[in-house]
C-alpha cells in the first residue's frame, strides 16, 4: 500500500507566523486569520484599511499571547497608513505634473476650438445676415 501524501498547511510569514495558532473566534474567522499566507495577507490588508484591527489584536492577546500584538499592530497601522497616504499623495502629484506638462497641448486645442467657432459664426452669418440670432426651420 502506498501512503497518501500528507497535506501540509502553508504557514504565514513572520511576524504573523507567531499568530498562526490563534483559534478562530469572533473576529478571526474563515477568511480572516493568520493560518495561511493568503489569509494573513487579507487580514493585514483589512487591518490596514482600519476595519476592526483593534478587535483582531485584542482577540490575539486574549488567546494568551504576550503584549507583542500591541506593538506589532500599532506600528503596522501607523507605518502602513503613512505609506498608503504617501502613495495617494504621489498619485495626485503625478497627475498634477501631467496636467502642467500638457499646457502646450491645451493651448493648441484652445486655438483649434477658437478657429472652429469663427468658422461657425461665418456660416451662421451667411444664413442670418441681419444678425437676429433666429433662423426659420425651413432654412435649416
Amino acid at each position: 500500500l502506498v501512503a497518501a501524501p500528507r497535506r501540509s498547511r502553508r504557514r504565514a510569514l513572520v511576524p504573523p507566523d507567531r499568530y498562526h495558532d490563534v483559534p478562530r473566534g469572533d473576529e478571526l474567522k474563515r477568511h480572516c486569520n493568520f493560518e495561511t499566507f493568503g489569509g494573513a495577507m487579507l487580514t493585514l490588508f483589512r487591518c490596514l484599511t482600519g476595519e476592526d484591527w483593534n478587535l483582531i489584536m485584542g482577540e490575539i492577546v486574549d488567546d494568551g499571547h504576550d503584549s507583542s500584538p500591541y506593538m506589532y499592530f500599532t506600528s503596522y497601522i501607523v507605518l502602513g497608513n503613512f505609506m498608503l497616504l504617501n502613495l495617494c499623495v504621489a498619485v495626485i502629484l503625478e497627475a498634477f505634473a501631467e496636467f502642467v506638462n500638457s499646457d502646450d497641448d491645451a493651448e493648441a486645442a484652445k486655438n483649434d476650438l477658437l478657429k472652429k467657432i469663427g468658422q461657425f459664426k461665418a456660416a451662421w452669418l451667411r444664413h442670418d445676415p441681419g444678425d437676429r440670432l433666429f433662423m426659420p426651420a425651413y432654412r435649416v
